[in-house]
């Protein structure tokens, strides 16, 4: 007696891809909206190093606070380094 593949056999398959595609979807979605975090973090970090370069070369640099400078610097690389990591993780899925 041979045994073929039978209507519920083709449903489970089906509702097992369309289960695959949508959790493929979604990691999608969510690296793309990682994507998109990281662009707007990256060009805040090429606003600040625009801005740190303007004002070294200014006489104003003096009234600058390198501390303030720093903290931004240290907690937009973080932001970055955060994103990475997650989009990481998702790639990784």
């Amino acid at each position: 007696m041979m045994h073929g593949v039978g209507p519920s056999d083709d449903a489970a398959a089906a509702a097992a891809l369309e289960l695959q595609e949508s959790g493929w979807e979604e990691l999608r979605r969510e690296a793309r909206k990682l994507e998109g975090d990281l662009d707007v973090k990256l060009s805040s970090y090429a606003r600040l190093a625009a801005r740190s370069s303007s004002a070294s070369a200014s006489a104003s640099a003096s009234a600058a606070s390198p501390t303030a400078d720093r903290s931004s610097w240290k907690s937009t690389e973080l932001e970055i380094q955060a994103l990475l990591d997650k989009l990481q993780d998702v790639n990784d899925a």
